[in-house]
Formats: structure tokens, sequence, C-alpha cells
């Protein structure tokens, strides 16, 4: 009776230790809703180079703006549409037929990222090791990621592209 009693008391512990365990290594985390109607900063990473961005996506219109990288590419700014990519410049500006740029042209792959997800979309994935909620896409054999993380009511993003 009393190894009937014992095995029973080690069973349920082992029992409440296995659940309670179980719960904190699968927590589950919501998606993140992600609106780029208004202009967010962003960290972009690029070809291994990390460029802070002012970025909006309204109306299958994309603006973007390099920040104070202390680069050559400081407050360069991009309007692409589905006709035509405008780059701006010390009050200089270029368009271009979006036809006739490479696929790989950086503009052209995040205006196609936001395109292909919209200016409000919800994340998919979520990255434990990172803490953060994500999409991501392979466009024209480039990989495209958007990590959106949340700490004490800050939102941040990461965009990368290889």
């Amino acid at each position: 009776m009393i190894k009937l009693t014992v095995k029973i008391c080690v069973l349920l512990v082992l029992c409440v230790f296995l659940f309670t365990s179980c719960t904190n290594h699968f927590k589950s985390h919501s998606h993140t809703e992600v609106n780029f109607n208004e202009v967010k900063d962003v960290q972009l990473t690029y070809k291994q180079n990390i460029y802070d961005i002012k970025l909006q996506f309204s109306r299958s219109v994309l603006n973007f703006t390099l920040g104070e990288n202390n680069t050559a590419y400081d407050g360069i700014a991009y309007k692409v549409t589905p006709q035509n990519c405008q780059v701006f410049y010390s009050g200089l500006t270029h368009s271009f037929d979006k036809e006739t740029l490479p696929d790989n042209y950086l503009p052209v792959l995040i205006w196609q990222f936001f395109s292909e997800n919209g200016n409000v979309f919800v994340t998919e994935s979520y990255d434990s090791q990172k803490d953060c909620c994500y999409i991501e896409r392979t466009i024209n054999n480039d990989f495209v990621k958007l990590e959106v993380y949340e700490n004490q009511g800050n939102v941040s993003y990461t965009l990368i592209i290889t």
C-alpha cells in the first residue's frame, strides 16, 4: 500500500513538473499587425550594410529615405509606384520607368515586398531566439524578411534583404 502511494505521488510530481515546464517552452505569441500607411523608422540590412531609413507604403506607393548613416547615400529618397521610380537627392530628381530597372534594384525589391503584402498585414512567424515576429518572402531570387520587435510598448522594425 505504501509503495503504491509513493508511486502515485512520484507520478503526480512528474506530471506536474512535465506539464508546467512544457508551457514555458511552448509559449504562444500572437502575431503583430503591421501598418505602413504612416512613416516608420526601419533599420535596413542590405548586402551586409546597415542603414537607418524612413519608410512608408500607402496606396501602392513606396516612399523611403536613407537617414544619417555617415555614408555617401545619406539623404537619398525614393518614390516607387507601379509605373516608375523617382530618385531625389540635394534638390535633384530623376525618374525611371520601373520596367527598365533590374529586378534586384533595392527600391524595386522593397516595393515588390510591400505590394505583395499590402500596407497593413499580419506577421506570420515568431523567432524565439530574437524575440520578434516576422514575415519573409523570396522576391526575384532575393530573400526579404521584415522583423517586428516589441519592447515595453515600443515597436521597432528591421528589414533584411540578402
